[in-house]
């Protein structure tokens, strides 16, 4: 049976309110850990596959944190950016560390800089996306906050390899999708390194 799009978001509200839930009660010592698990993970990834930049992202709350593979990626001199939000848009700013940072759209921490990544300027390239996510599922779906930030901006970049991360805790057995939703090409938690086909 065909579920409508109504079905489809109220699904995805219900999903998104228990992981949300799920991550309120999850502990600053036992979020601190997963992320650590989560950035090395990363880094053994990157060690054998190098992209020309990655699309990083800044942990909101107890969102799986990058900060240590991000040290790692500036140690590295992998080129990197960070997202930024004004109204209904996001773009990614190129940046070189984490100390140019200021608290942005829902205070976030985003980047000062006004270089903004220009996807077309990639194509021949290889561009990684490290996408968050409340939730993700096996078959690479994700749920997210609501906004549709990440969907609107990679429905028109194909060729973008996107890595959801996430805690063990939020990869769920199914996500309802619909046209717009993107579909990850990996997903990645402490435990779990899943391919997508």
């Amino acid at each position: 049976m065909t579920k409508n799009k109504s079905d489809i978001n109220l699904l995805k509200n219900q999903i998104r309110q228990d992981l949300l839930s799920k991550r309120k009660m999850y502990s600053k010592t036992e979020c601190t850990k997963s992320s650590e698990f989560l950035c090395l993970q990363l880094i053994e990834i990157f060690k054998v596959d190098r992209p020309d930049i990655l699309l990083l992202y800044n942990a909101y709350g107890k969102e799986a944190s990058l900060e240590k593979f991000i040290d790692w990626v500036v140690a590295q001199k992998i080129d990197f950016a960070l997202p930024k939000v004004s109204d209904d848009t996001m773009d990614f700013i190129k940046c070189d560390s984490l100390s140019d940072l200021t608290p942005g759209a829902f205070g976030i921490l985003e980047p000062v800089g006004t270089e903004i990544i220009d996807l077309k300027d990639y194509c021949d390239k290889s561009v990684v996306c490290i996408v968050p996510g409340v939730g993700f599922d096996k078959a690479g779906h994700r749920i997210g906050h609501g906004k549709g930030y990440y969907d609107k901006y990679f429905q028109y970049f194909p060729q973008v390899k996107l890595y959801g991360v996430c805690h063990d805790f939020q990869l769920v057995e199914e996500i309802p999708t619909d046209k717009y939703d993107i579909t990850m090409t990996k997903v990645i938690s402490p435990n779990y390194i899943l391919d997508i086909d």
